[in-house]
C-alpha cells in the first residue's frame, strides 16, 4: 500500500485514536480459514503451519484490523527468511503471566513464529516503533509492526516480540477473551477474506462471479487483494502497470470492472488509463485507489476513488455497484 493516508491511519492507531469495529472472532474458525490467503502471501518457499488449541476463547475485534496484523507479521516472517522456512500461526488462552499488564480476566494469546535468524535486543526495543525498519530503503515502510501494536492496543490488549539471533523470532498478540455472556447477542464474523468462495449474486457489495481486474505495481498489496476478492468469489486477473492492463484489455480479453492504484510507473498512470477505458465501445467500469490526496483531487466526479487504506465492506461494494450499476442502490457506490 502507498503511503499518504495509510500513514496517518497507522500513526492514528498506534496513538490509540482511530475507531475501531468490533467483531466477535471463534479463532478456532477464523485462523484456519485464513490459511490459504496467509499462504498466497508467503509465497512458495515459505511454508506455514496453523495451530488453534480446541478450547481457545473467541476474542472481540475489528475483523480487518485482526487479518492485517496477521498479513503484516506473515510479511516480516517471508523477509526474515529469504531462502525459505516455516512460520507458525497459533492461537490459545493465555496463562496469567502472559496476560500480565491487561485487566483481570482470561485472555487469548495469538503468535506468529518464524525460523529466521532473530533480530537483536536493541532491535526488538524498538520494532513496533512507527517508521522504524531494518530493511533496505525503499523495501519498507516501518509501518507493518507498528500497525501490529495499534490493533492490539486498540483491542484492549497487548503485542510482544521474543527474538534470539539464530533461533528466529516469534511476535505475541495478547487480546482479552470475550467471554460467552459479554458475546450474547452479536453474530459471529470472519476475518476480511475468510471463508469459502459464494455463488454469483446482484446484492450490493457481493462481487462473487464478476471478473476483476487488479492493476497494481505493488506485489505484496496487488497479491493479498487478488487474493481476498477472490475469496469473495470473484475471478482475478493481475497487472503490474497501466499500460500492460490496457493491452490486455486490448487484445480481446474480458472484465467486469477494473480496480486500479493511481500512481504507478509505466507510460501513463491509473487516471489516464480510466480515461481511455470509459472511450472503449463498451466502456469498461474503472475503480480507481490512491493513498494520495492530491491524486484524488485530479479526478474529481470523473471516477470513483477510494483513499487507501480502504475498509474491505467498502471496497467490495463499489467493486459491485461499479459493474452492475442497475442491482446498486442510489448511492452505494461513493466512497
Amino acid at each position: 500500500m502507498e503511503l499518504g493516508s495509510r500513514l496517518t491511519e497507522h500513526l492514528l492507531r498506534f496513538a490509540g485514536r482511530r475507531p475501531v469495529r468490533p467483531a466477535l472472532l471463534h479463532l478456532r474458525r477464523t485462523l484456519p480459514e485464513l490459511h490459504e490467503l496467509l499462504r498466497s502471501v508467503l509465497g512458495r518457499h515459505v511454508s506455514i503451519r496453523v495451530t488453534v488449541a480446541p478450547d481457545t476463547a473467541p476474542v472481540r475485534v475489528d475483523a480487518s484490523e485482526f487479518e492485517l496484523a496477521l498479513i503484516n507479521l506473515a510479511l516480516n516472517a517471508r523477509d526474515a527468511m529469504p531462502d525459505g522456512g516455516e512460520v507458525r500461526l497459533s492461537a490459545r488462552n493465555a496463562s496469567a503471566e502472559e496476560s500480565d499488564g491487561l485487566p483481570p480476566g482470561p485472555a487469548v494469546l495469538v503468535s506468529v513464529g518464524d525460523d529466521g535468524p532473530g533480530i537483536s535486543a536493541e532491535v526488538v526495543e524498538r520494532a513496533f516503533e512507527p517508521f522504524f525498519t531494518t530493511k533496505a530503503a525503499g523495501l519498507g515502510s516501518g509501518l507493518g509492526l507498528s500497525q501490529v501494536h495499534g490493533f492490539a492496543t486498540q483491542s484492549g490488549g497487548l503485542a510482544r516480540i521474543a527474538s534470539t539471533p539464530g533461533l528466529g523470532t516469534s511476535v505475541s498478540i495478547v487480546l482479552p477473551a470475550a467471554t460467552e455472556d459479554r458475546a450474547a447477542g452479536t453474530v459471529p464474523a470472519l476475518a476480511a477474506g475468510a471463508g469459502a468462495p459464494r455463488e454469483g449474486g446482484d446484492a450490493p457489495g457481493d462481487v462473487a462471479g464478476l471478473h476483476i481486474l487488479v492493476v497494481e505495481d505493488n506485489e505484496d498489496l496487488g497479491s493479498v487483494t487478488a487474493e481476498l476478492l477472490r475469496e469473495h468469489g470473484a475471478r482475478v486477473e493481475r497487472a503490474p502497470q497501466a499500460d500492460e492492463a490496457l493491452e490486455w484489455i486490448e487484445a480481446g480479453h474480458r472484465c467486469d470492472v477494473v480496480l486500479s492504484d493511481v500512481v504507478m510507473p509505466g507510460r501513463f498512470d491509473g487516471v489516464e488509463l480510466a480515461r481511455r477505458l470509459k472511450r472503449r465501445a463498451p466502456p469498461v467500469p474503472v475503480v480507481l485507489t490512491t493513498g494520495f490526496s492530491r491524486s484524488a483531487t485530479r479526478v474529481p466526479g470523473e471516477f470513483t476513488v477510494l483513499r487507501k487504506p480502504c475498509p474491505l465492506d467498502l471496497l467490495l461494494r463499489t467493486l459491485a455497484a461499479a459493474a452492475r450499476p442497475d442491482a446498486a442502490p442510489d448511492g452505494s457506490h461513493d466512497p
